[in-house]
């Protein structure tokens, strides 16, 4: 079953979404070439950037290897003053 995001979408989750088209923009690369590169198909790339279907944590993973972030860039501040706080180091 595919879980639809939509309104339910957290301020984390429209972060992440955010780095990840700011920096294929800043790349100037294509949603095609982005998704042609991470052996996906073209729509199913859409509507993860969309909000529109969840990102599994491979696919997080492929995303910050070819858009050259890393993966806890995705984070946003509030998520990782949260974890900082639980482990006592910076992430």
């Amino acid at each position: 079953m595919k879980r639809r995001l939509g309104a339910e979408m957290n301020e984390n989750y429209k972060f992440m979404l955010t780095v990840i088209e700011t920096k294929r923009k800043l790349l100037g690369m294509s949603k095609a070439e982005l998704a042609r590169r991470m052996d996906m198909d073209s729509v199913t790339l859409g509507t993860m950037l969309r909000g529109q279907r969840i990102i599994y944590a491979d696919e997080a993973l492929r995303l910050c290897v070819h858009l050259d972030i890393s993966p806890t860039d995705l984070m946003s501040p509030e998520l990782r003053n949260h974890y900082y706080s639980l482990w006592g180091n910076e992430i």
